[in-house]
């Protein structure tokens, strides 16, 4: 589905009297699957036949501030052709993303250690 498409249904559905309050929801979220890059069972879906594999969901749904950062990047690329530079860069953003989680953890693990031996002593 393409915006042009997805308007002419609300139109028709206006004309028609069908529109109530979710009669649109089924068709928005086709238009949207189709618009941004999706995450499926480890891969990146860029388009219907390319995608980036073994991309670890942690890296996909990882915040920086307000941002994904692994989705951000490929949403503000959509409709340009991905070089390879473009490809070894997304890839490298994928590793840095996956690294920082496990720093995260392992901070996490150290901070909880001395919090329960704090609390011991």
């Amino acid at each position: 589905m393409n915006l042009q498409s997805y308007v002419d249904i609300v139109n028709t559905r206006y004309k028609t009297g069908y529109s109530r309050e979710h009669s649109y929801r089924s068709d928005l979220q086709t238009l949207i699957s189709t618009i941004v890059p999706r995450y499926e069972n480890g891969n990146v879906y860029i388009n219907d036949t390319q995608y980036f594999a073994d991309v670890p969901q942690t890296a996909w749904e990882f915040y920086i501030g307000g941002y994904q950062p692994a989705q951000k990047w490929l949403k503000d690329r959509k409709g340009r052709e991905l070089n390879f530079e473009d490809i070894l860069h997304y890839q490298k953003i994928i590793v840095a993303l996956t690294e920082t989680d496990k720093l995260m953890q392992e901070i996490d693990e150290v901070f909880s250690v001395n919090s329960t031996e704090e609390t011991t002593a």
